[in-house]
């Protein structure tokens, strides 16, 4: 229903994204397309988005350190 989510404050500044991830914009970008291949059951869903919705994505959150 979009109301359950992780924290995202000052993502760009955590060591790991998901818990295990490398964080950089291109691990952002692959977790952000494909969450569920990287961390199966994870609670973040397929949502079907583009390599460039994906990059849109990863610099926003990361511009907001």
């Amino acid at each position: 229903m979009g109301k359950v989510g992780p924290d995202l404050t000052h993502v760009g500044q955590r060591a790991a994204l998901a818990g295990s991830l490398t964080n950089d914009p291109e691990a952002m970008v692959v977790w952000l397309m494909h969450p569920q291949r990287l961390r199966p059951g994870s609670g973040m869903p397929e949502q079907g988005i583009g390599r460039r919705e994906a990059q849109d994505m990863s610099a926003y959150l990361y511009a907001q350190d």
